[in-house]
């Protein structure tokens, strides 16, 4: 019975690629039948016993793996059937038999393993994750069926196949993994990396925890980081236990660090206070340097120097720790000082449109930062950045009108003096 079977693989991989074209949910077509859905869910089903008879058949495997590189070689169709065949991916690949793993994770001629594929594959589902569909999630005894994202989809399968994985391939994996959230790639897929990657580290021990927290670091030293890196660190430092987290602030107590990652992952409250008083001094030093000039040509020069003084800023007020109002009190101008850092980066953003994107970016955390410490601003700098941001609102992202309306409310607090009072009223 397998044996003739064998000779059609190829047009059984064309029929179910088709099929699941057609019958997963689709964001552009949401007016349909019950009647017509009910025979979508049934022909699916039928497609799905398909999928499950010829994924063990080493043919069908070849197949579907050359249909996978040519699909995304094509330009053409890929924004369109992305999303089905990463369903079909999935399926296939969850039906696989395990002696079928090798031709799954083995690098092939091209160099590509299929975790490689997958992500390159998941990079044009931009629709289908932004679309209201909803897959049926993992089937747990006793419990209804929940339904999720696709990127919820996604996640679980490709969690639950690299945890089936023999120990030999762990190598392949986290420098697939590590590749997508080193390179400059869509947040999508950057997010998956770093979730299957908190996965895997909550999957091992502690010291695997704490072995990849420390190459994630020793690669941010050498001048590799992003807020990728950075952000997956933060995920890790707090799997790890206390005695593991204390060696980790031992062995990395640069500031600059610690600008990017939370203070309440470290559990004890004296070394807290300290990494707070040490980045509170980074900080101020990085906001003199700033202040003395930010100028259109030499703002790519000092990008990580602001980079690193909002991130600093950010930690430091959100929320505001005993600490740094300590320090605030001996620091009179601090506040001021990143009031005109804030209205100088307006000004660069709107003359130069090439760095707008970025600045728009770092405008809204220094202004979440100032409307946690609002009452230690003077009034007059209040309104003059009030009055600066208003001008710049209809352009600034969601985050950014976020941030001036929390800036806005934190002024509700304050006492103008009564001609700063009415200035105030006319800007809000």
């Amino acid at each position: 019975f397998d044996v003739p079977l064998q000779k059609c693989s190829r047009e059984v991989l064309g029929l179910v690629t088709f099929l699941f074209r057609y019958l997963h949910p689709n964001p552009s077509k949401n007016n349909i039948t019950k009647e017509v859905s009910s025979i979508q869910k049934q022909m699916l089903g039928c497609s799905e016993l398909l999928v499950s008879h010829f994924s063990c058949d080493v043919m069908f495997s070849k197949e579907f793996v050359n249909g996978l590189s040519n699909f995304l070689d094509n330009e053409d169709s890929k924004e369109y059937d992305a999303t089905s065949m990463c369903l079909l991916f999935i399926l296939v690949v969850d039906r696989s038999s395990s002696w079928s793993q090798d031709i799954w994770v083995n690098y092939f001629e091209n160099g590509n393993d299929i975790l490689v594929q997958f992500f390159r594959l998941f990079k044009h589902c931009h629709v289908g994750l932004c679309s209201a569909s909803n897959y049926c999630g993992s089937n747990i005894e006793g419990k209804s069926v929940i339904q999720v994202s696709l990127y919820e989809y996604c996640l679980t399968h490709v969690c639950a196949l690299l945890a089936t994985l023999p120990q030999k391939y762990c190598k392949s994996v986290e420098l697939t993994l590590l590749k997508e959230i080193l390179l400059p790639q869509l947040f999508w897929s950057v997010f998956l990396a770093i979730d299957v990657w908190c996965f895997l580290a909550r999957l091992g021990t502690s010291s695997y925890c704490n072995a990849l927290c420390d190459v994630l670091t020793q690669l941010i030293e050498s001048g590799r980081s992003s807020p990728a890196i950075y952000y997956l660190l933060s995920r890790l430092l707090a799997f790890l236990p206390i005695a593991h987290l204390s060696k980790f602030y031992r062995d990395f107590s640069s500031p600059s660090l610690w600008c990017h990652l939370s203070f309440s992952l470290l559990p004890d409250s004296s070394v807290r206070s300290s990494i707070i008083s040490m980045v509170s001094e980074h900080v101020s030093h990085s906001l003199s340097v700033l202040s003395c000039g930010l100028q259109e040509n030499d703002i790519q020069l000092k990008w990580e120097l602001l980079r690193c003084f909002s991130q600093g800023f950010f930690q430091l007020t959100c929320p505001v720790t005993k600490d740094f109002e300590t320090f605030l009190s001996s620091h009179e101008s601090f506040t001021s000082d990143v009031c005109s850092i804030v209205l100088c980066l307006l000004d660069l953003g709107y003359s130069d449109l090439k760095c707008r994107d970025n600045l728009w970016f770092i405008v809204p955390v220094l202004i979440l930062g100032l409307s946690s410490i609002i009452g230690h601003v003077k009034p007059h700098k209040v309104v003059q950045l009030l009055d600066r941001v208003i001008v710049f609102l209809s352009s600034m992202s969601t985050e950014g009108k976020e941030s001036v309306a929390m800036l806005a409310r934190a002024t509700s607090h304050l006492k103008f003096e009564e001609t700063m009072q009415n200035e105030a009223v006319q800007v809000l």
